[in-house]
């Protein structure tokens, strides 16, 4: 696919010629059916519940952290519904959101560091008090019964909950070395009137040294470009769940 887009990178045109344009098309619904087969997305709906890949909404969940990545997002442009326009500039590492720097295959950073960078100051928003770039963690799920299933799913944890996951995450080295040792249990509070997902120890992973045969894919997906990524949607439903054990 590569190749594809080199070469229509030098045309002297803005416009594609249709033909080209479908064949973007068909090879973004590629991308699209081999990103939510290789690692779906966990996502939060307007009342508080987590919607599973298979559309079925439930309020909590229980699963291995198998690896995570800090990610921060900017894009110069408002949010429009059905575009899938990837990010003017992204990070994403180990370490938080403040010590990340620019990808290297970021056209135009901003900055060279994301702390010093003005889109990742209180009070760079469009809309509010908050960061014009988008500050969230991101969490590589998997079953603890690993017979149930080997899917890996992604959790993409805001803000107002990354202070909450990463002391969480600093817990479990403490006691268990890694989190991939332990069984956590994920809840959404939406009482404040926006979603905050919490996290809590459930208790060890008996299976842990099979769930590590999977961290070098798990992290493959958390550290994928926002090419692919900005071509997943995340939907909203309606109506209540109940609880559900990733097992």
């Amino acid at each position: 696919m590569s190749d594809v887009i080199a070469s229509t990178s030098t045309s002297t045109s803005n416009t594609l010629p249709i033909s080209t344009e479908e064949m973007l098309k068909a090879l973004a619904g590629e991308i699209r059916e081999n990103v939510r087969v290789s690692g779906s997305n966990i996502s939060t709906t307007k009342n508080g519940l987590f919607k599973l890949p298979s559309g079925e909404e439930v309020e909590e969940l229980e699963g291995v952290i198998v690896t995570y990545r800090f990610r921060n997002t900017f894009y110069s442009k408002p949010y429009k519904a059905g575009d899938f326009t990837p990010p003017d500039c992204w990070a994403f590492g180990v370490q938080n959101n403040d010590t990340l720097v620019p990808h290297p295959h970021v056209a135009s950073a901003k900055c060279s560091t994301c702390g010093a960078c003005h889109n990742n100051q209180f009070g760079s928003s469009r809309t509010g008090s908050g960061k014009a770039c988008q500050n969230q963690i991101w969490l590589a799920l998997m079953y603890p019964d690993l017979n149930v299933g080997a899917d890996i799913y992604t959790l993409k944890v805001s803000a107002t909950a990354i202070k909450q996951v990463q002391n969480h995450l600093l817990r479990m080295t403490e006691r268990y070395q890694h989190p991939i040792c332990t069984i956590s249990r994920f809840t959404v509070d939406s009482s404040s009137g926006y979603n905050r997902i919490s996290v809590a120890l459930q208790g060890a992973n008996p299976l842990f040294a099979q769930h590590l045969n999977y961290l070098d894919e798990a992290t493959r997906l958390l550290e994928a470009e926002p090419l692919t990524q900005a071509l997943d949607t995340v939907s909203t439903v309606k109506d209540s769940g109940r609880g559900v054990r990733l097992q």
